[in-house]
């Protein structure tokens, strides 16, 4: 939807959080790397090559939630924390207006 409101009920709905964190997980599984992670997360949301400005916007915002996740709970590990970080960038591409319209 292009309303503010319709589209900040769905990127918050409990459907698209569970998927994000679907998707963190099998990526995960798919690979130890980083940034292998972040790519096939680009290409199997919006099957395109990540560009390279995207992809190093991406790592920062990566790296930021890492820290955040870290301060939020200390005892948790590093792994854990990457792969919430990597479903909260998730969440935040299947919420992405590349899904509003069709080309």
């Amino acid at each position: 939807s292009n309303v503010a409101t319709q589209s900040l009920m769905m990127m918050n709905s409990q459907f698209v959080m569970d998927r994000s964190r679907h998707l963190a997980s099998r990526l995960f599984e798919l690979s130890a790397d980083p940034n292998q992670r972040l790519t096939m997360a680009w290409e199997r949301c919006f099957a395109e090559q990540i560009d390279s400005n995207t992809e190093s916007a991406l790592k920062v915002f990566l790296n930021q939630q890492e820290q955040t996740f870290a301060k939020l709970d200390p005892k948790r590990d590093t792994a854990e924390n990457q792969e919430l970080a990597l479903a909260s960038l998730c969440q935040a591409m299947l919420s992405s207006n590349a899904f509003l319209y069709v080309d």
